[in-house]
């Protein structure tokens, strides 16, 4: 922790991707940061619309306008111990943190190029000879963002943090990536045709994973509870407010040429 402390102190603008699970890595980075005394510093925190799961079922989506009701979230939801100390310690800092929700979409970077939640339950759905979902819920709805869409986002909020003409710290930094609304049941049934359309499953049946396929693929029940088997609805009102005009292709669209960038980079 010392050298991310050390290496902060020479940073104006820090942007946190690694792990936004991690409370003493982002203690380290704020303390070194706010130790060059400089107000105009930006500190950018990855976190995740997994936060919003921690209700389960979810009738009227967050709003990232709504700070208050995002910071009222307990502690022992997904990322929000972090976050809820970062709304805390956010003074001599420009300060925002990015919710992404379901990333899809090929990633442009140098190593990894695709993202968690899609890529685990086509993995989980090939080793089973089926697609499926978590249940025993049908209708577990969560937002989705393109990769680039969510870059977009991401050099949008780093651009108004810079200028000071974006809103940030506890009053008014949280930014949603968040587009279109899907649900996970759907996406089995998609998956389904598109798996058996590249010859990777033999049918097209859907059904709820099993308990042996949930503790393989998707890291046993707890998290399958929270990343795949719980609402997770949000509006990117804010977001959209800075300028923010996602139009990257659905995840339905895209979904058939991931399953085709895996399969021909080893990824399956």
């Amino acid at each position: 922790m010392d050298l991310l402390t050390q290496e902060a102190a020479k940073a104006d603008i820090i942007v946190n991707n690694a792990n936004n699970d991690d409370l003493p890595s982002v203690e380290a980075l704020f303390k070194g940061q706010k130790s060059r005394n400089d107000p105009n510093a930006v500190f950018i925190q990855t976190s995740g619309t997994g936060e919003l799961t921690y209700n389960r079922k979810t009738e009227i989506p967050h709003d990232d306008e709504d700070i208050a009701r995002y910071q009222a979230i307990p502690p022992d939801a997904p990322h929000a111990n972090v976050d809820h100390w970062i709304w805390k310690n956010t003074d001599g800092l420009r300060v925002a943190v990015i919710d992404p929700c379901t990333i899809y979409g090929i990633g442009t970077g140098p190593v990894n190029k695709l993202s968690i939640q899609v890529p685990i339950v086509v993995r989980a759905s090939i080793s089973r000879g089926s697609a499926g979902w978590i249940g025993p819920r049908d209708d577990i709805v969560w937002g989705s963002v393109h990769i680039l869409d969510l870059v977009d986002l991401y050099l949008l909020v780093l651009d108004g943090l810079e200028k000071g003409t974006i809103d940030h710290g506890k009053a008014g930094g949280l930014y949603f990536g968040i587009t279109e609304d899907f649900k996970w049941f759907d996406l089995a049934h998609a998956l389904s045709k598109a798996l058996n359309k590249l010859g990777l499953i033999k049918n097209e049946k859907v059904s709820a994973f099993e308990d042996e396929y949930v503790d393989k693929f998707f890291f046993g029940a707890k998290v399958a509870e929270h990343v795949w088997g719980s609402d997770s609805k949000g509006v990117a009102n804010r977001s959209k407010r800075i300028g923010w005009k996602p139009s990257r292709p659905t995840l339905f669209e895209t979904l058939e040429s991931e399953v085709q960038f895996m399969r021909d980079n080893g990824k399956l």
